[in-house]
């Protein structure tokens, strides 16, 4: 049986006030839960600043150190002595005896060029270039010394300063000395002392030296992806969350500022996250005994309320029971109260008197209500119809800029996609979805890296960039498609669905292929031009300076090509461009290069040549190949002759400019000796001024 009203009543008012305070209770539990974490955050992040500064200066300190004992290396008179004798057992002595007093880890010593003289831990590197180190490089180009730098070496990171070592009055050069201190748990501990952040040198994710020890194993690698720590490098300040040993630690980690820049390097800093659990734990038990107290509170408010408060709900309640019973409007209910239920009453009573009229109205409302109705249906009509209309003329314009859209369900991998985006892909007009692992096939396989790229960063949520790929169709050929793809930007949790567009480029692509093909190559003889030639030395010439290759360089000038022309027709002439280069093309190795400069003027690039003589053999390859006669019109034999020029990098020039200038001398200068020949520009007499200026 249902209980009275003003009972129920009561028991709402228990609940209710039994609610607010639970809910007034758990605010405040969750508001001192996030300031306590958002003081804990920020004071640990403080921590962490400072703890970076400290690092940073004992780095800096270090390095001044090694500078100021690089002074004491090179002012040493046994050591000068022994390298100006070359006596290298007594410099190796003298060398390890100041390491000794230096308390150093590395010592090295390089000539001028950055070469290994001595090494006092690895002798096996002796000989070897360290201009990969940039402390070493940039010294060498700039002739000043460079700040210290943090260098990975011996499966650490070592604190490296550079300095000169020169004698005399004239202060002559004899090479450099380096210093290396490693960065090792020792060093860390001592920063430590003064922060009670740990303290992790790391590289890629390897650990170099830590302060992190738990139940007496050593932290040795990050517990994450390399991608997912380099997010926690790249956020700069901010304080991450990380599980190490199944305990969550507030972590944060940067570059290394002085490290090397081709090497990788980064500081961890962490802190145990179970402190802040301790203090959330304290409040979580004071919010518990609010909540009893508040409950005690609820009931003796509901029952002080259900005495002195409900009785005339309980005398309406028994008089509007009375009415729906007998059905009559004559009766009034008598509550002489001024209070809010003696308002109620007395609206009880109006509302009897109003409900005849009431009745009246409501039936003229219904009709003029049923009238909006049918207007509104009308109006839903034309809406649908004009949407109908717009979404055929979408149809419409997608055809024509064969431009389709698809949505992609990421738990079946199945795209439904739009009538051009079925068309795109070749698909039976009947199909209505294809499964993902169909696109990835007919994805050439080039490409298809694309598409798993594209799925990683799905998975992530990662913005995408608009890309192309290459499909094969069933005639054979290979379409391109321009793919976007649009990720919901209030998507929370799991990704389930993606929306994008796939258009047809092919011919904008064709288009651009043509486009780049005329901007590089020769039209006649299909040969790279001069703008494709220049680019290609300057890539050989960046090559051979950084691995020391030597490199040559041949300017070719045809003898007869002008004689052609005025007896024969320019036809005859453009007959025998081809000819000579299919002729020089086969003269040269597959990695060397021959191009059409400019009207009967060729170059040729051998890069990374063994010996003069290996040149020598491709230019009288070159020579008796020209001198055969050429067929013109298959009947006209034309013999041919062309003037060779030589230069070599780096003997000839270290420059574009001055090989091809050098080179262009040479060739000159085998015109005016005679017919067919090849010169080399270091044999061209001082007192020589071809070109004739």
């Amino acid at each position: 049986m249902q209980l009275p009203f003003y009972k129920r009543l009561s028991t709402k008012i228990i609940s209710s006030i039994f609610m607010i305070v639970l809910l007034l209770t758990f605010f405040g539990y969750i508001t001192s839960e996030y300031q306590a974490q958002k003081s804990f955050e920020k004071t640990i992040s403080q921590h962490f600043k400072t703890t970076r500064m400290m690092i940073e200066g004992t780095i800096n300190l270090v390095g001044e150190m090694a500078k100021i004992w690089s002074q004491h290396f090179i002012y040493d008179d046994d050591l000068t002595d022994a390298l100006l004798k070359g006596d290298r057992l007594s410099v190796g002595k003298q060398l390890n005896q100041l390491k000794f007093e230096a308390a150093v880890d590395e010592v090295i010593l390089l000539d001028p060029d950055g070469k290994v003289l001595f090494d006092a831990t690895l002798p096996t590197r002796e000989g070897l270039s360290l201009v990969t180190w940039k402390i070493v490089r940039d010294t060498i180009q700039t002739g000043e010394l460079s700040k210290h730098s943090v260098i990975s070496d011996f499966d650490n990171f070592l604190i490296y300063a550079i300095n000169e070592f020169r004698i005399g009055p004239s202060r002559q050069l004899l090479g450099y000395i380096l210093l290396g201190y490693t960065i090792n748990d020792t060093l860390l501990n001592n920063i430590k002392q003064d922060t009670p952040v740990d303290i992790t040198i790391v590289r890629q994710r390897a650990v170099m030296a830590t302060t992190f020890v738990k139940n007496s194993s050593r932290l040795n690698n990050v517990p994450l992806s390399y991608l997912d720590y380099q997010q926690i490098i790249n956020s700069d300040d901010a304080v991450n969350n990380l599980p190490i040993y199944g305990v969550n630690y507030l972590a944060n980690a940067s570059k290394i500022t002085s490290m090397d820049p081709r090497m990788e390097g980064s500081i961890l800093l962490t802190y145990p996250y179970d402190i802040l659990d301790s203090v959330i734990t304290e409040i979580k038990n004071n919010h518990i005994l609010l909540t009893l107290i508040g409950f005690v509170i609820a009931v003796v408010l509901g029952w002080y309320s259900s005495k002195n408060i409900l009785l005339p709900f309980q005398q309406l309640l028994e008089f509007s029971s009375s009415v729906d019973k007998d059905k009559s409007s004559s009766r009034r209910v008598e509550l002489r109260l001024h209070d809010e239920v003696g308002l109620l009453a007395h609206n009880f009573n109006s509302l009897l008197d109003s409900i005849e009229a009431k009745n009246c109205q409501l039936t003229s409302i219904n009709e003029e209500l049923e009238q909006k109705v049918q207007q509104r249906t009308h109006q839903l009509s034309d809406a649908n119809s004009a949407l109908s209309k717009k979404e055929q003329a979408l149809k419409k314009a997608q055809h024509i800029a064969r431009l389709g859209n698809w949505h992609w369900d990421l738990h079946t991998q199945h795209i439904h996609g739009s009538e051009v985006f079925n068309h795109l892909l070749q698909l039976p007009y009947q199909q209505q979805q294809i499964h993902f692992k169909e696109i990835f096939n007919k994805t050439i396989a080039e490409d298809r890296e694309l598409i798993t790229e594209l799925q990683n960063k799905i998975a992530h949520q990662l913005k995408i960039t608009p890309f192309t790929i290459r499909i094969n169709t069933k005639d054979g050929n290979i379409r391109y498609l321009l793919v976007t793809v649009d990720i919901p930007q209030d998507s929370v949790g799991e990704l389930v669905e993606v929306e994008g567009t796939l258009q047809d480029i092919t011919e904008q692509k064709e288009a651009e292929s043509a486009i780049l093909y005329k901007a590089n190559y020769d039209a006649l003889t299909r040969l790279p031009n001069r703008n494709l030639f220049l680019d290609r030395i300057n890539q050989t010439l960046r090559v051979a300076q950084r691995e020391s290759h030597q490199f040559a360089l041949l300017y070719i000038d045809l003898d007869r090509f002008k004689w052609v022309n005025d007896n024969h027709g320019h036809h005859a002439g453009d007959q025998l461009l081809i000819e000579v280069a299919n002729r020089l093309q086969k003269s040269i190795r597959e990695a060397d290069t021959v191009a059409r400069l400019a009207g009967d003027e060729f170059a040729i690039l051998l890069p990374e040549i063994k010996s003069v003589a290996d040149v020598r053999t491709v230019c009288s390859k070159i020579t008796n190949s020209m001198a055969e006669n050429l067929a013109i019109r298959d009947v006209i034999k034309v013999p041919t002759y062309a003037s060779i020029g030589v230069v070599f990098y780096p003997q000839d020039g270290d420059n574009v400019d001055e090989l091809l200038k050098k080179a262009d001398k040479a060739m000159y200068y085998s015109k005016h000796a005679g017919k067919n020949l090849f010169t080399f520009y270091s044999e061209i007499p001082d007192n020589t001024n071809y070109p004739p200026s």
